[in-house]
């Protein structure tokens, strides 16, 4: 038996070299069998090209090209920024000093049963997988998209942790749910991920990660434990995961998601932008800040939003509480604001929205023009702008300050004698609009009430009652005709006089 060691090498004449290397055992004349090799580069930017077989292939200086080609191959990244291309077969794909590309070509490079292992992932390593038709069905090269898990739709791409340190990374080409791309992650300890130019997925894992994106529209993914990460100079994707995590977006439309547990979540654009980006605290008790053309939403968990800075571009974002007790404060930025379920304190806002609970509204600032408590028992105050006030259901107290405010009522039962609303001072320059209210319900269409100094037993009519002992006025409204009162709103003093109402 004889074998025999084969290398050649091109040179394009420059500094980049590419050389194949085989090893061969002859059995006998007639057949050729490949055998282990191992291939080493030098200084240079080089090529190495492995074999059929099972290749250990080492890039040492220079930023190297290193291809396996089939069987089981152990591939080496070297002192510069490499491409590690595994090929068939079950590989281990090992990083070096630079930051590295690992690039996969087919589906079936890597796949359930035959995965590649890529070790010590570090830093500024990454993932190529834009040589892969993520969708079978759909003419021309589809590239993938990330789920949070597979659902049998061709095209999607999932990662899970592999129950230790690791990541797995898993993509359905076919839309069956089963995954037909398998990638393992194993990391070396570092505790940090940086971003390149290209379009980059950067994957935490469980403990707390400094990840940072690039100059393309990347994916952040923090781990389990509290991360720091910070999108790059484009549209990125920024998602916390769980732990305590710190996320700074860029102000170039990112999505930020906090994910689970207490999180520090910037927009960052402080000073205004046309573009749309959007927050999420996700669960956990959150503390998000935006400026610009944002929309935050706190999701669960007892939140803090604040929209600040001054507005250069005429644009209203959107800042939401969710579930839980929230506290937003929209500083000078034009914003719309909603409470959400819980207790909420909404300060400042162009449009100020309490939603469920019993919510505190402070208008406050130049912006705000709009004011609603909507159900539960709410705290309205105006601020230096002539404002719209709208305590809808429970017993609402309405404080318009010194403007001309308009406190708007749309149904009877937003202000009932179980449950009255208190306007704080009703002054001559304050209206109180019932126009919305329907009067007579015995009549068909919309009836107008009817001022008189007391209850006939008609349907329609308004009345002011003071009651010395209580020193406060009742506007109160019969819409039935059985002269007991549907409708009651309290205001302190003698108000009997009052004449700016909108019926």
């Amino acid at each position: 038996m004889e074998e025999f060691f084969a290398l050649a090498q091109m040179n394009d004449h420059g500094k980049h070299k590419e050389r194949f290397a085989m090893m061969i055992r002859k059995r006998n004349p007639n057949r050729l069998e490949p055998l282990y090799d191992t291939i080493v580069g030098d200084g240079d930017d080089e090529t190495l090209i492995g074999t059929d077989a099972g290749d250990l292939i080492q890039g040492l200086g220079g930023a190297d090209s290193l291809v396996g080609l089939g069987g089981r191959d152990k591939i080496k990244g070297g002192e510069e920024r490499d491409t590690l291309v595994g090929g068939r077969g079950s590989d281990t794909l090992v990083g070096g000093l630079g930051g590295d590309l690992f690039r996969f070509e087919a589906a079936s490079d890597s796949r359930p049963g035959k995965a590649d292992v890529i070790t010590t992932f570090k830093g500024r390593d990454a993932l190529d997988l834009s040589a892969i038709d993520a969708d079978k069905g759909t003419a021309g090269n589809q590239d993938f998209v990330h789920v949070a898990a597979l659902t049998g739709v061709a095209g999607q791409l999932a990662f899970s942790s592999d129950g230790g340190d690791g990541t797995i990374v898993e993509g359905d080409v076919d839309g069956d749910g089963i995954a037909d791309l398998r990638i393992e992650i194993r990391f070396d300890g570092r505790d940090s991920l940086a971003g390149t130019d290209g379009d980059d997925t950067l994957i935490g894992y469980d403990e707390g990660e400094t990840i940072t994106g690039g100059f393309g529209k990347d994916v952040l993914l923090g781990g389990d434990g509290g991360d720091s990460l910070s999108g790059g100079f484009d549209e990125d994707t920024v998602d916390g995961g769980d732990g305590n995590d710190t996320i700074e977006g860029n102000g170039l439309a990112d999505f930020i998601t906090g994910g689970s547990g207490d999180d520090l979540l910037f927009s960052g654009s402080q000073f205004g932008n046309d573009r749309d980006d959007i927050v999420e605290g996700g669960a956990g008790n959150d503390t998000i800040n935006v400026g610009g053309n944002c929309t935050a939403d706190g999701g669960g968990g007892n939140d803090s939003i604040l929209g600040g800075g001054p507005q250069i571009f005429l644009v209203v974002g959107e800042l939401y509480g969710g579930a839980g007790d929230d506290t937003i404060v929209a500083t000078e930025n034009v914003f719309d604001v909603f409470g959400g379920v819980g207790d909420d304190y909404l300060v400042d806002g162009a449009y100020l929205h309490g939603g469920g609970g019993n919510d505190t509204l402070i208008g406050g600032g130049d912006s705000t023009a709009l004011m609603f408590g909507d159900e539960g028992s709410d705290f309205l105050e105006g601020g230096r702008l002539d404002e719209t006030l709208v305590g809808g259901l429970g017993a609402d107290t309405l404080d318009g300050k010194e403007k001309r405010d308009v406190f708007v009522y749309e149904s009877i039962e937003d202000s009932t004698a179980a449950a009255p609303d208190l306007i704080v001072k009703l002054t001559r320059n304050k209206s109180v609009d019932l126009s919305a209210i329907d009067a007579n319900a015995n009549v068909g269409g919309e009836q107008a009430f009817m001022r008189v100094p007391d209850f006939s037993g008609a349907a329609g009519e308004l009345r002011l009652r003071y009651d010395s002992g209580l020193n406060r006025t009742f506007i109160e409204g019969d819409v039935d005709g059985d002269a007991v009162a549907d409708f009651v709103i309290m205001t302190p003093g003698d108000r009997t006089d009052h004449t700016n109402f909108e019926l």
